[in-house]
């Protein structure tokens, strides 16, 4: 009998299973009431349009509720994700929505990811509005084929085609654009930063180290807007945004205000302070495409620094896309320090063997352009030290994780945190009074 076979047959066991959960927990947790929720789903910059979504509806001044893959928040009560899922189980995600809807929370928004979808993890939720972000490279290993990673994300909008008042939100700069437009639904807003016969088309952007400026064209008319976020990546992520404010009929100026109080996720694009010359930011930037859209934002944010990219990849997982990462790297940082990021049970080493692959297509060398670090932190402090006036080191592929996988456990870690240490032991101590 072969492991693919078996692995299959495993696979199918545990789909039925999260759908036994479901079915059981949309019974056990039923509420009554009205409450619309909002699917939010693509490769990246989910997290950060769930936040920008919540943001101006709480600026609107509706009650909502926010499950992501980094915070639980119903109202003004927050909690990080006590889950290791950015889409928890049917069981946990259910009892948040019927607390949501127990609180009198008029929006719930939902961080819905194609592993979830495709688990039915999200089975049984009455989803009336559904956003796609972006479509590129990743979990080729559960779900075999971009094909079928696609449509694990349309069968959100295929559930939300069903239901009252259904609303489809959708990045119109994807190729998969198309696909997802092609659900039936009673309100639909495409959204670009490139192409101007979309619904909504931000332009004459102008990108800053701490914040963006653009100006949105809707129905002929130009609306100026700010956000606390760099990269034309975070324009595209607030489009999304905008754009689920107007399929509500919210003021266009409350949305101007509302939209500037959030001011950035952690682990996204996230400076950390260090009284160096130099800036330091972690990103949890870990496909291709992430990859791409940052190294060339830092460009133009920073047209004039050196940019060292410190990363890794994930273990027991994806594996396909690490020589990409090292392509994308070869491309577009001037040097790169390869290193842990949940090994789990393979070697790190190994890892970046295979990142270095796309290393070395881009026609990079190894110690010339990029080299192998095991221990992160050592790593990190190997970018620092290298640092000069006006460099950019970027810590990539963890975010805001507060643990690393390693084997069968965790063991703690956070970027933030590690640079935070390696530059504390730097500051020589203060001779005593």
């Amino acid at each position: 009998m072969s492991v693919s076979f078996l692995g299959r047959v495993r696979g199918r066991i545990a789909s039925w299973m999260h759908f036994l959960e479901a079915l059981a927990a949309r019974i056990i947790f039923y509420y009554p009431g009205e409450v619309k929720i909002i699917g939010v789903t693509g490769t990246d910059g989910k997290t950060t349009t769930t936040f920008l979504i919540d943001a101006v509806l709480r600026g609107a001044g509706y009650k909502t509720a926010l499950c992501n893959g980094l915070v639980f928040r119903i109202g003004r009560e927050e909690y990080p994700n006590p889950t290791d899922n950015t889409t928890p189980r049917a069981w946990i995600i259910h009892q948040f929505i019927k607390k949501a809807k127990r609180s009198g929370c008029q929006y719930i928004i939902i961080e819905s990811t194609s592993w979830a979808i495709r688990q039915w993890r999200l089975w049984g939720i009455p989803f009336s509005t559904a956003v796609f972000t972006n479509l590129t490279l990743e979990h080729q290993d559960v779900h075999g084929s971009m094909d079928k990673y696609k449509e694990s994300k349309g069968l959100l909008f295929a559930t939300v085609s069903q239901a009252k008042n259904s609303t489809s939100i959708v990045n119109k700069d994807d190729p998969a654009s198309d696909y997802f437009l092609s659900f039936p639904v009673e309100k639909k807003l495409s959204y670009s930063i490139k192409d101007s016969s979309a619904d909504l088309w931000a332009h004459d952007i102008v990108l800053e180290p701490h914040r963006s400026l653009f100006k949105v064209c809707y129905l002929g008319q130009d609306y100026p807007i700010e956000i606390n976020l760099p990269g034309d990546y975070n324009v595209a992520n607030s489009l999304a945004a905008i754009s689920l404010v107007l399929a509500e009929k919210i003021d266009f100026s409350i949305l101007q205000s509302s939209i500037l109080v959030f001011t950035g996720a952690p682990g996204r694009f996230e400076y950390v302070q260090t009284g160096k010359d130099y800036h330091v930011v972690v990103d949890f930037a870990h496909t291709p495409g992430a990859f791409r859209n940052l190294f060339s934002n830092v460009r133009r944010i920073y047209p004039k620094a050196r940019i060292i990219a410190v990363f890794g990849a994930a273990g027991g997982r994806d594996p396909i896309k690490r020589p990409f990462l090292g392509e994308e790297a070869a491309m577009g940082a001037d040097f790169s320090i390869l290193t842990s990021d949940d090994p789990r049970f393979e070697d790190p080493e190994t890892i970046a063997r295979s990142i270095m692959g796309g290393f070395r297509k881009a026609g990079k060398h190894e110690n010339q352009d990029f080299i192998f670090i095991k221990d992160r932190k050592e790593a990190i402090r190997k970018a620092l030290s290298m640092a000069s006036a006006g460099d950019v080191v970027l810590l990539l592929s963890m975010g805001a994780y507060e643990a690393m996988y390693v084997g069968a456990g965790k063991v703690p870690w956070n970027d933030k945190k590690a640079v935070e240490e390696i530059v504390g032991q730097q500051i020589p101590p203060q001779p005593s009074l």
